[in-house]
């Protein structure tokens, strides 16, 4: 029996971009990290995570700590990071839509 591929739903599609353009500014800012050196002899590890907003022509407008390493210094690198990365890649004009 053949089977046919029902379309895609417009809440899937969006979902589909959303993903999309976070691999997109993930792979962007995975360029920028740096590892602070004397993070690194104190054998500081944790993870941050970065809640930005940007415009659309990629300028950040907006960051914050949306939760802590643990580490002062891995911290105030991701707030550098996001801005030392600016501007941040254009998205696809279909990802503005869906905005």
């Amino acid at each position: 029996m053949p089977r046919s591929s029902a379309p895609q739903s417009t809440s899937s599609s969006v979902a589909s971009a959303r993903v999309t353009r976070q691999a997109q500014l993930l792979a962007w800012l995975e360029k920028y990290k740096r590892y602070p050196r004397v993070a690194q002899e104190q054998r500081q590890e944790g993870v941050a995570y970065l809640r930005f907003t940007i415009d659309r022509e990629g300028k950040v407008i907006s960051s914050q700590i949306n939760q802590s390493s643990g580490f002062e210094l891995l911290d105030d690198e991701v707030l550098a990071l996001i801005q030392r990365a600016q501007p941040a890649p254009s998205p696809h004009p279909r990802w503005l839509e869906t905005a």
